[in-house]
């Protein structure tokens, strides 16, 4: 089996949403005798949550969608051009230099 490392550097560009990574805890054996209703939860609130163990490594629950998300935007800043392109972007937001856009009537599919 080949191992691969991969290293990722992530920019959070606003201060609320590292309240994203201020994971609940929860204990595999609380989540076992809870799952359904902890896998509901995790969905409901898009919090990620973290599973420890008494004798093994600590694992993450997130939502499919949560982690759809995640992959995507790795995805758009795995090029240092592209990250340089949204970020400058989210930047001139945070300026208010933004123009807001009906997309939707613009391509006539309202």
């Amino acid at each position: 089996m080949t191992h691969v490392r991969i290293s990722v550097h992530i920019v959070i560009p606003h201060p609320h949403t590292a309240k994203y990574f201020d994971m609940g805890h929860i204990s595999y054996t609380d989540l076992r005798n809870n799952l359904a209703s902890v896998m509901d939860e995790v969905c409901d609130s898009r919090a990620p949550l973290t599973v420890t163990r008494q004798k093994g490594r600590s694992v993450v629950m997130i939502s499919e969608e949560e982690f759809e998300g995640l992959m995507e935007t790795l995805h758009l800043l795995k090029s240092p051009k592209n990250a340089e392109r949204l970020l400058k972007g989210i930047a001139q937001l945070d300026a208010g230099k933004g123009i807001e856009r009906d997309i939707l009537n613009e391509e006539g599919l309202d």
